[in-house]
């Protein structure tokens, strides 16, 4: 079957994925343009991407100029072709700018805080308020400050980190995950 390359081009525009996931959802769809959309949010081939494992990555280090800041982060992909990529160096060197320009981040995600750590902090915050009425979600909601994924895009005001990271698994087509960051500081 021919593919028409404009709808091809405007499905990987709109949606980030590769080319050939945008190419297989036109096909399945006789070239149509919403439905190949639809398709492709129907089938959530992002989830499905999620679930692959990560069994390669780099190491990525960045000292900030003037050597009084530097940091150490452990990312991981599918395949070491994708680790050698440009276009993932540049991801690293991102995370590691927004580490630098927001000092409050301390976790990747939400999820990274423990339960117990969670609880406690609410305790805690419970004893110094003066108002006891604090809901559990609100404080879960309030720590989202310290987590990476939630925090505005630094080229990008508009964006947050988590969307921009998304774009870029699907640009690349692999499950990419950011384990773990050091900061160290003079």
């Amino acid at each position: 079957m021919n593919i028409n390359l404009n709808l091809l081009k405007e499905l990987k525009q709109k949606t980030n994925m590769s080319l050939n996931i945008c190419k297989n959802a036109l096909i399945q769809t006789n070239n149509n343009l919403e439905k190949a959309y639809l398709f492709l949010l129907k089938n959530n081939l992002e989830n499905k991407r999620n679930s692959k494992q990560t069994n390669e990555g780099i190491i990525f280090s960045y000292i900030h100029p003037g050597s009084k800041l530097g940091i150490l982060l452990k990312i991981k992909c599918e395949t070491d072709f994708v680790a050698k990529q440009l276009q993932f160096k540049e991801l690293a060197k991102n995370i590691c700018l927004h580490l630098i320009a927001n000092t409050n981040i301390k976790y990747i995600n939400i999820n990274n805080i423990s339960l117990l750590l969670k609880y406690f902090l609410y305790q805690k915050k419970l004893n110094i308020k003066l108002n006891k009425n604090i809901n559990f979600y609100y404080f879960i909601n309030s720590l989202k400050k310290y987590s990476l994924e939630y925090q505005s895009y630094l080229y990008d005001n508009k964006l947050l980190f988590n969307q921009y990271f998304k774009s870029i698994q699907r640009s690349l087509d692999e499950n990419i995950k950011i384990l773990n960051f050091i900061i160290y500081k003079i």
